[in-house]
């Protein structure tokens, strides 16, 4: 068996060349014996508690070489293929095998990465045994490349023992996890879990760290069939009949050897007691299967069945089987799933009232006396996991922080204390949108707030921690949403309340919720209504909020809006038979805001003024964070700014998300309105796919909503030019902490430089002052001599930004 992990390079099927004459024949050869490879490293024993740490280094003296009959003829960057192979047997019968980089002289691997190699190999844990390692340099990739083999080096190594009892379901969005166990055939699981939500995006993630997602043709996925390739898209559950935001019950299969999975969403299980029929009721936390019932016979049988529908490779998500199935149960507890109408096995000796629960995630049966409710706190409390690092916030605001990952990134809102502990706001939120909580406005400095790890335990997700395995936080809804969001740091919880409506009322339409309703804009996040009011009366205006006398808010002195009980007179005034445009901003807790400004219609601009880019993951629209704020200034529909790429293709297995994005309308992740692309040059409304980039480096984008086209232009890496010495600093991204360009320069005193990026034509050329950068703007000049970290923020054209840190 050969097993292909980690690929870096593409697969190529075709050497582009120019030939001397037309009818050619160009002939690849290879020479040498075969790259000879070496380790500082002959005996390893790998230690399970520390998974990140360096294993194994491996160098070589030279790559393969190869030559062409015409010596004007170029290479491909990808026609040598150069890849590290193990074996457990000096023969290489069997191998695992590891693509590196061209122009590479070393690769490094750490502890949980050589030890999954090791499995895969079929080591045993705790165990020294040889490893037989060689490098291997092809023509290409296609199975009749020709290829020279090395000489094996060999080491001994003891690998730890990796659990691979179990698969686990990973939530590619939310961090979300649950695991189906193995079953008696090598590679196979198989198992019942409750779904989060309708089509939750997941990956299946074996015990040895082996990834599988869904595999697919250019963008059209092979439905229900597996990929660990490194351009793996996202499996997802077919929707459920619950709702989007209901838990619903699946059986899922999984083969490794066959390459595929399987999902049958579990509908109803009908209980039979004698004559009666009782529809059981599933309780997703557990995801179990409960009903009470009387029996007034002794001896009573009961029969379980089933009612599904079979979802596969070859049903596909169009055209899903339905499926009867019945549950046999065995003396000891076990449950198994057995054909529609199998006697269950299941009794009651005497007569009375029972509880009959299936917890079926670990397959086992109970028949208590009585009425029994396992989401009863007194009757089965929640046990909550340890927290010591937890602690109420003191702060005046409490941060919505953008993920990177997991890992906060940016401000995404605030709330305000509102007492001791207590922190309330409103704050628009994307679908499914994940984030965290902090006390400071700088996430590094922050106490970060996250929910409580676990998938099976009813209300994690509202309910605060502060441990380094917490989960994210995330609103779950698939309709973004205005929402007013309650902090309880004393409760260790939140909360939120979608905002249906918001009012204007007051004397001119005698306090009618009804009347004149504000529309909520999501590109600004505000709300507005044009209004005809002849005069604000007595009493003045107040805003419902959801229609409820119970809930409004007043203008104050100083043109904020402020919680109150009466109204209250705005500061303008208006006139008889004249509209006026009400607007108001809730977003910031501390600085709610309203305007009124005469309508005249056919004034407002047709298009906003910002279009914003987004990083993505791949396959989807679905956006992960903030990349770039693209500007209009003539709000014509015409948006351009810079768009910067990570620094690599993949990182940790899966594809960069750095390199991937898509476009919205406003700054929330996921938002409303967004835009995905066709063919990477066309935008699709709320469609398409991602959009990508074919090199790394910083990028010049336009895109147009006037007919719907987007355009970017390749610039490279930015430098700071010396505009005294002459001396070009080639800048580098930071895709971890502060994205931002960066380079450590060396100035004397009086020393200007300038920002370049791009060649030809496509040069942008930047200068400026006092940290702000403009195109075209004067040099920045040095006035103490030192070594700076010059760091340049383009992700906001209308607001460029450089820093300078002397070390």
């Amino acid at each position: 068996m050969k097993r292909t992990i980690y690929a870096i390079m593409a697969v190529i099927s075709l050497l582009a060349a120019s030939c001397a004459k037309d009818g050619d024949m160009l002939t690849a050869i290879m020479t040498g014996d075969g790259t000879q490879i070496g380790s500082t490293d002959d005996d390893i024993v790998l230690n399970k508690d520390l998974p990140a740490s360096l294993a194994l280094t491996i160098w070589w003296d030279e790559l393969g070489n190869a030559t062409l009959s015409d010596p004007d003829a170029q290479f491909a960057d990808n026609f040598v293929v150069n890849a590290i192979q193990f074996s457990a047997t000096g023969d290489f019968a069997e191998t695992v095998e590891t693509v590196v980089d061209n122009g590479a002289s070393s690769i490094q691997f750490t502890t949980s990465r050589l030890n999954s190699i090791l499995t895969q190999l079929g080591f045993e844990s705790g165990k020294a045994s040889p490893l037989y390692i060689r490098m291997r340099t092809s023509l290409g990739t296609g199975s009749g490349a020709e290829e020279i083999l090395g000489e094996p080096l060999r080491i001994t190594v003891t690998p730890y023992f990796i659990d691979m009892s179990f698969i686990t379901l990973a939530g590619t969005k939310d961090d979300r996890k649950c695991t189906i166990p193995a079953t008696e055939e090598e590679g196979s699981y198989a198992g019942f879990v409750s779904v989060p939500h309708t089509w939750w995006n997941f990956r299946f993630v074996e015990g040895d760290d082996t990834v599988y997602g869904g595999a697919h043709q250019g963008e059209t996925a092979i439905t229900y069939v597996l990929s660990t390739a490194n351009d793996m898209w996202e499996c997802w559950f077919p929707e459920g009949e619950t709702g989007s935001t209901a838990h619903d019950c699946y059986h899922v299969t999984m083969d490794r050897e066959e390459m595929e999975w399987s999902a049958l969403i579990l509908r109803k299980i009908t209980m039979t007691v004698g004559t009666e029929a009782l529809e059981m009721e599933f309780v997703p936390g557990k995801t179990a299967w409960t009903c009470v019932f009387t029996t007034e016979q002794d001896n009573a049988a009961i029969q379980l069945d089933g009612e599904g529908s079979q979802y596969d490779r070859e049903t596909t998500n169009e055209s899903p089987v339905t499926t009867d199935l019945s549950f046999t149960a065995s003396s000891d507890n076990s449950l198994a799933i057995g054909n529609a109408g199998a006697a269950t096995g299941i009794s009651v000796a005497r007569a009375g009232q029972y509880t009959l629960i299936l917890y079926l995630a670990d397959m086992e049966w109970e028949l208590a006396e009585g009425e029994v409710d396992i989401d009863d706190e007194e009757e089965d409390p929640v046990e909550w996991p340890e927290d010591p690092d937890y602690t109420v916030a003191t702060s005046d605001f409490l941060y919505l922080y953008n993920l990177d990952g997991n890992t906060p990134s940016s401000v995404a809102g605030r709330l305000g204390r509102t007492s001791d502990g207590v922190y309330e706001g409103f704050q628009y939120l994307g679908s499914w949108q994940n984030f965290k909580l902090g006390d400071n406005e700088n996430p590094a400095s922050a106490k970060i707030y996250g929910s409580v790890p676990s998938d099976a335990l009813q209300g994690a997700l509202y309910r605060l921690y502060c441990g380094e395995d917490m989960f994210n936080i995330w609103y779950d809804s698939g309709e973004a949403a205005c929402l007013y969001l309650t902090v309880d740091m004393n409760g260790r919880s939140w909360s939120s309340t979608v905002i249906s409506s918001i009012s204007l009322v007051g004397d001119f339409n005698d306090w009618d919720a009804s009347a004149d309703v504000l529309a909520f804009d999501p590109d600004s996040r505000t709300w507005s209504a044009v209004v005809t009011p002849g005069s604000w009366g007595e009493y003045g205006i107040q805003f419902y909020i959801n229609g409820s006398w119970e809930w409004k808010y007043s203008p104050d002195d100083n043109g904020k809006l402020v919680r109150a009980e009466n109204a209250a007179i705005p500061e303008t005034s208006v006139e008889e038979g004249k509209s006026y445009t009400v607007t108001i901003d809730l977003n910031d807790p501390e600085n709610m805001t309203y305007t009124i400004e005469e309508y005249k219609e056919g004034t407002e601009p047709e298009y906003n003024e910002f279009f914003y880019m987004f990083y993505t993951w791949d396959g989807g629209i679905d956006q992960l964070r903030l990349a770039s704020v693209l500007q209009s200034p003539e709000q014509d529909g015409i948006y351009t700014g810079f768009f910067s790429t990570g620094n690599a293709w993949q990182t940790d297995g899966y594809n960069n998300p750095y390199t991937k994005f898509t476009f919205g309308t406003t700054t929330a992740i996921n938002g409303t309105t967004k835009y995905g692309l066709d063919n990477n040059s066309t935008l699709v409304e709320n469609g398409g796919s991602n959009g990508w980039t074919t090199e790394l480096g910083l990028f010049r984008f336009t895109v147009s909503l006037v007919d719907n086209t987007v355009s970017q232009t390749y610039l490279g890496s930015p430098s700071v030019y010396n505009t005294t010495s002459g001396y070009s600093n080639t800048m580098s991204f930071d895709d971890v902490t502060d994205y931002v360009w960066e380079a450590t320069c060396t100035f004397n005193a009086g020393d200007s430089f300038r920002i370049t990026a791009g060649e030809g034509e496509n040069v942008h050329d930047f200068g400026g002052e006092d940290g702000v950068l403009a195109e075209g703007g004067n040099a920045i000049t040095v006035t103490d001599a030192g070594t700076y970290l010059v760091q340049v923020d383009l992700g906001n054209a209308s607001h460029l930004t450089y820093t300078m840190t002397k070390q």
